[in-house]
């Protein structure tokens, strides 16, 4: 298996509901941040509803 340097760089994203690979045409980002230790997660999906149920995920958790 080649390097990652020989492949041209990093993984295209998925979508981090159903796993779908991305482009930059179909690709939806959010910013979800926790506001009790600071940090912040990139939710990448590819529909506003995958968006809404990973964002609604985080809320119960």
């Amino acid at each position: 298996m080649p390097a990652r340097a020989e492949t041209g760089g990093a993984r295209p994203p998925r979508c981090h509901r159903c796993g779908r690979v991305l482009d930059s045409r179909t690709v939806l980002r959010s910013l979800a941040h926790d506001p009790v230790d600071g940090t912040a997660t990139v939710l990448t999906a590819c529909s506003p509803e995958h968006l809404q149920v990973l964002r609604e995920s985080l809320l119960v958790h």
